[in-house]
C-alpha cells in the first residue's frame, strides 16, 4: 500500500509539475519497472483467458457438422450484426435467407474443415509441444478432405481462404495468432510440403524419401484439381476437370522438374542431373524446355545457388485461393 501512494505521487505530483524539472530517483525506477511488471503480466494474463475460451469453444464444436455450424452462426450474430449495431431483425433476415441458399450439408461440412486447420494453426502457433505433431496432424487433415471430397462438392471454396479471417477467429478475437509460416489452407498442397514436410527430409539428405514425398505432392495437388477443382467442363461432363487437363499438360512437367532439381540441390547430383537428361530428352517440345535447358547447365557447371528454393510453380500448381 506505502508503494502504491508513493508511486501515485510521483504520476500525479511530478507531472503537475508543468515546467519544473525532475528526475527519478532509484526508487522511482523500480517502481516504476514493478507496474509495467505487472501491466505486461495482465496483459499476458488476458491473451491466455483469451486463447483458452476460443480453443474450448472450437473443440467443443468440432464434435459434429451441427455444433460446428451452430458456433458459425453465433459467430456471424457477433461479428457482422452485433458488432456493427445492427438490428436483431437484420440477423433473422440473414440467417433465413442463409438457412434457404447456403446451409447445405457439405457448407457444414466444409465449416468443420476450416475450424479443424484453425485449431491446428492456433495450437502449433501457441504450444511447443503442438508444434512438434504439426506435419502429420496437417497431412492427416489434407488427408480427411480429400476422402470427403464427395462430401464438400460445391461447398470447397470455404476451405480456401485463410482461417484466421474467418468468423471464427474474428469473434475471439484470434486474428493476431502469429501464424505466417503456417499453410493457411488444408488445400493449399504445395504449402504444406514446403512449409513442413520437405525441409527436414532435406536436412537428412534422405533421397528415397524426398523423391516419395514430391511424387506424393504431385499426385495430391492433381487429385485436388480432380476432386474439388472450380472449373467443371462447359457441356455439363462432370467427369471432366478441365483445369485438371491444363495442369497435368502445363504445369504438373514444371513440378517433375523441380522434384529432380530439388534433389539435386539437396545432394543427389548424379542420379538426378541423370533423369533430367531424361525427361529433357522425353519433353523436349514443352514450353519450358528452354528454362530446363538453362537450368540444367547451370547445376552441371556449379553456378546455381547450393540451397534448395521454393519450388512452387505459378501456372495451376495449386488451387486458387480466396
Amino acid at each position: 500500500m506505502k508503494k502504491f501512494a508513493i508511486l501515485s505521487l510521483l504520476l500525479c505530483g511530478g507531472f503537475a509539475s508543468g515546467q519544473v524539472k525532475t528526475e527519478l530517483t532509484d526508487v522511482d525506477r523500480q517502481l516504476l519497472l514493478e507496474q509495467m511488471q505487472k501491466i505486461l503480466d495482465a496483459s499476458k494474463n488476458n491473451v491466455s483467458t483469451r486463447l483458452s475460451t476460443a480453443l474450448n469453444a472450437y473443440r467443443a464444436a468440432l464434435t459434429s457438422d451441427a455444433a460446428t455450424h451452430e458456433l458459425y452462426i453465433k459467430c456471424v450474430e457477433k461479428v457482422l450484426f452485433q458488432d456493427e449495431a445492427k438490428k436483431a431483425k437484420e440477423f433473422r433476415n440473414w440467417k433465413k435467407s442463409h438457412k434457404d441458399r447456403r446451409d447445405t450439408p457439405s457448407f457444414r461440412r466444409a465449416l468443420r474443415y476450416q475450424l479443424r486447420w484453425l485449431v491446428l494453426m492456433i495450437e502449433t502457433a501457441t504450444d511447443p509441444e503442438a508444434k512438434k505433431n504439426a506435419t502429420k496432424r496437417a497431412l492427416s487433415v489434407m488427408n480427411e478432405v480429400l476422402s470427403d471430397h464427395e462430401k464438400l462438392d460445391g461447398s470447397a471454396q470455404v476451405l480456401r481462404g485463410n482461417p484466421m479471417s474467418s468468423v471464427f477467429a474474428t469473434a475471439y478475437d484470434m486474428n493476431s495468432v502469429k501464424s505466417a509460416q503456417f499453410p493457411q489452407s488444408p488445400l493449399d498442397i504445395a504449402g504444406i510440403y514446403e512449409g513442413l514436410v520437405f525441409p527436414d527430409l532435406r536436412e537428412s539428405a534422405s533421397f528415397d524419401k524426398l523423391k516419395a514425398a514430391w511424387l506424393k505432392r504431385i499426385e495430391l495437388e492433381g487429385g485436388i484439381l480432380q476432386k474439388l477443382g472450380t472449373a467443371r467442363d462447359q457441356n455439363g461432363d462432370k467427369g471432366r476437370r478441365p483445369e485438371f487437363e491444363k495442369w497435368y499438360y502445363k504445369t504438373r512437367p514444371n513440378l517433375i522438374w523441380e522434384m529432380e532439381r530439388d534433389l539435386f540441390k539437396s545432394g543427389d547430383e548424379r542420379g538426378a542431373s541423370l533423369r533430367m537428361l531424361k525427361f529433357l530428352e522425353k519433353n523436349f517440345s514443352h514450353t519450358s524446355a528452354p528454362k530446363w535447358i538453362d537450368s540444367f547447365t547451370n547445376l552441371v557447371k556449379g553456378e546455381e545457388e547450393k540451397v534448395p528454393q521454393s519450388s512452387k510453380i505459378a501456372e495451376g500448381s495449386e488451387p486458387e485461393k480466396k
